[in-house]
């Protein structure tokens, strides 16, 4: 979307007279979180292929493995140590947070990353440990533990995104969202004002949206918001391009020019569309998030005792 933004803004004030305000204000709000989530996006996808490449090669291989690893002793006894070390300094991110007198080692952005980066390698590490092998009872409930807490984290970033910039940026807040809103709304005007009946169902739209926010509270009203709302784009977009006919003649603007307006409506037609529906998604997303944390901290306690359990069995028997 941003990406998206950027070419048009380019393009528009070298091709349009109108709402130049609005795209100072949607700049000077997004600038840093646009280029932060292209930067992770980036780097995302690069470490999940990694990590995908390295646990399927393991697990296609994992017989030859067994001439080379054992968890009891050698190299596999080393990764299961690794891995552990990188599970025991993975709550330093939560004493950085609470802690003030901290702040000189690092903003707080890096040890989340660093806290991530680490919930994901040790894994992988402990499946390599385990040669992707169930052993006794301590281990597989270990293991199992390993699991949960790791889907946790996963659900944990999905969540934490819904609510901020990016993965490593500031916290969304309802005037940010407002501010953007209008801005995006402000950009459609000049088509709006050739199509009165786009103006009101977009209101309509907002509304509707707004009015039902305080009714989101399921993942299956989240849904039907998220469908109505691209339905709600697409009958607006014929409309757009029902008014930018009109401008087109009486502005004798060529088939590329038609098009390229058309583009870039699409672009603010789409944010606008995604704004309200964050703005009304939210409180829920917030409150979600403060739930999973709740959950998360116990979870992670949980895991840390059946490591215990798992190296006492070890060195004790």
């Amino acid at each position: 979307m941003w990406a998206m933004v950027n070419k048009v803004n380019t393009h528009s004030d070298k091709t349009l007279g109108f709402g130049d305000p609005a795209k100072a204000n949607l700049s000077r709000s997004t600038a840093v979180q646009k280029k932060l989530y292209r930067t992770f996006s980036v780097s995302s996808f690069i470490l999940a292929i990694v990590i995908v490449g390295i646990v399927y090669v393991g697990w296609t291989r994992k017989v030859e493995l067994d001439n080379y690893i054992t968890a009891e002793s050698g190299l596999g006894y080393w990764l299961g140590v690794s891995g552990g070390v990188l599970f025991l300094l993975m709550p330093l991110y939560s004493v950085r947070k609470r802690i003030r007198l901290l702040s000189r080692f690092g903003h707080l952005r890096h040890w989340l990353r660093i806290h991530m980066m680490f919930g994901i390698i040790g894994p992988v590490i402990i499946l390599y440990h385990s040669n992707f092998h169930l052993g006794s009872t301590n281990s597989t409930v270990a293991l199992a533990a390993l699991i949960i807490i790791v889907t946790s984290g996963f659900i944990g970033r999905y969540l934490y995104g819904k609510i901020n910039y990016g993965l490593y940026n500031e916290r969304i807040t309802f005037q940010q969202l407002q501010v953007e809103r209008n801005s995006f709304y402000q950009l459609l005007e000049p088509v709006i004002r050739n199509n009165p009946n786009l103006k009101d169902r977009l209101r309509e739209f907002e509304n509707v949206t707004l009015a039902s926010s305080n009714n989101v509270t399921n993942l299956a009203r989240m849904a039907i918001l998220a469908f109505r709302s691209q339905i709600q784009a697409r009958v607006a977009l014929r409309s757009i391009r029902k008014g930018y006919k009109v401008l087109a003649d009486q502005n004798g603007w060529s088939r590329k020019e038609y098009k390229q307006h058309i583009r870039e409506a699409r672009v603010w037609l789409l944010g606008y569309v995604h704004t309200v529906k964050k703005i009304a998604e939210l409180s829920f997303f917030e409150r979600l998030f403060s739930l999973w944390h709740v959950m998360h901290v116990p979870l992670f306690v949980l895991f840390f005792l059946s490591v215990i359990w798992h190296v006492d069995a070890v060195h004790r028997y």
